[in-house]
């Protein structure tokens, strides 16, 4: 057996990795470090499917990785799954970058596969030098002492049997076997950051001492083991400042400015969500000033609020508006709700809770409007003969901004007639001349 396969299988067996009975999904993309890794998979007995992704991002080039991939498991006789991504577009349509697009849809896509295939695990070919690659990159974005860990040998059922390698291994195993690979011609420009580290950065760093790469490995071990110390302490002083409701966690601003040092706190909480270096020194500075600022990060939006730091995902604010026929019994969206019409006035309490709103039916014009609510809007709320603006009715009621997010308003002729679950309009309410009462339940 090849010295580097042997040490796979120690690395493997140290780091729990896998069990010689699972069935591996192994990541390709036809280049060396993944087709070394097949190979010694292969050669050492182990149960694999291959998983090839075509992003469409380098034309003739990309189709001829795929190619050749296609043409490797057909010779050998090996499960293939090769799927081809409109990248570009799905980026532009989520606003993100092409490298962050391509990454999450070919990590869904690799779930998605194990889930349908019963894969136990993803292997993918990050090595050595992606470690030490990775550690600089995040340097570089300012991160702490979790982000310095870089990548792992293993998270959930994503498993890097290679980690422990570097780029020299890999290219002496990969002449000793003659191991053909497609070269991607992309990772020789320095344009894009990682490989501006690769190819300028990590050099002078191994001129200092040829085994750079391998004893970054075992720094950044250090670095982690550190760092599940750190973490415990810093979980169990966090107890009493962060509560979890739904998707939400709230964090409670007095009880976070009593631990010290502050910043390092904050950016435990919030680097983890996506919030950079910046951002939390910026929101650290928001503390002392008067709540309402709000901040986003790619995937959460964190909004200072009444004594809270509320961080949720982030979500897209619904403008989508929905109507309400005459005659309608009940509607399941954008919120639930229930309508009865009644002609016997003298029966109905007229005392009803926030949630349930009496109007006088003949003052409404149909289809009613279900929106969210506008900078701007007013209304004539129920018991007042003068117009108020809805934020200072929100200000009034201290509703919390994630409380005013969730706001739904009934319109009726372009006029709020119900500020759903808090409050009707006086223009529309039921006097001793109302005829017909609708009575509506959310």
């Amino acid at each position: 057996m090849h010295p580097l396969a042997a040490r796979l299988q120690d690395f493997v067996a140290a780091e729990d990795l896998f069990s010689a009975d699972n069935h591996l999904l192994v990541a390709i993309s036809g280049g060396i470090d993944s087709m070394v890794l097949l190979h010694i998979l292969q050669n050492t007995g182990h149960k694999i499917s291959v998983a090839h992704c075509n992003f469409k991002l380098r034309g003739a080039e990309a189709d001829a990785d795929e190619a050749f991939v296609k043409t490797y498991c057909k010779k050998h006789k090996l499960a293939l799954h090769a799927e081809s991504f409109k990248t570009k577009e799905v980026a532009k349509q989520n606003g993100e970058s092409i490298q962050m697009a391509a990454r999450r849809l070919r990590y869904e896509w690799f779930e998605a596969l194990t889930h349908i295939h019963t894969y136990d695990y993803i292997a993918t070919a990050h090595n050595a030098n992606d470690v030490a690659e990775t550690f600089f990159v995040n340097l570089s974005r300012g991160t702490g002492l979790s982000g310095l860990t870089g990548i792992k040998p293993k998270i959930g059922n994503l498993v890097r049997p290679l980690l422990f390698a570097t780029r020299v291994d890999i290219e002496a195993y990969a002449k000793v076997n003659k191991i053909k690979w497609r070269e991607d011609k992309s990772n020789q420009s320095v344009k894009y950051r990682r490989n501006l580290i690769r190819h300028k950065v990590v050099p002078v760093f191994e001129k200092i001492n040829p085994s750079f790469s391998q004893s970054i490995v075992k720094t950044i071990a250090r670095l982690e083991q550190s760092n599940k110390v750190l973490k415990q302490f810093i979980d169990g002083a966090l107890e009493d400042v962060i509560t979890a409701k739904g998707d939400k966690i709230y964090i409670e601003i007095a009880q976070l400015k009593k631990l010290k040092p502050l910043g390092l706190y904050l950016f435990e909480i919030l680097h983890p969500c996506g919030f950079n270096a910046e951002q939390i020194e910026d929101i650290e500075q928001a503390l002392q000033r008067q709540t309402g600022q709000h901040f986003i990060a790619d995937e959460f939006e964190l909004l200072h609020d009444r004594g809270f730091l509320i961080v949720r995902p982030k979500k897209q604010r619904e403008v989508k508006e929905y109507t309400i026929e005459k005659g309608t019994k009940a509607v399941a969206k954008p919120v639930k709700l229930s309508f009865s019409v009644n002609t016997f006035i003298d029966k109905i309490n007229l005392k009803q809770p926030a949630n349930v709103a009496l109007l006088d039916f003949d003052k409404l014009k149909f289809p009613l409007t279900l929106r969210r609510w506008r900078v701007g809007d007013r209304f004539q709320p129920f018991g007042m003969n003068q117009s108020k603006l809805l934020s200072d009715f929100f200000k009034d009621s201290k509703l919390s901004q994630d409380e005013k997010d969730e706001v739904w308003l009934m319109e009726s002729g372009g006029k709020i007639a119900w500020v759903v679950g808090y409050r009707t309009d006086n223009r529309f309410r039921v006097t001793d001349k109302t005829k017909v009462v609708i009575t509506i339940n959310a």
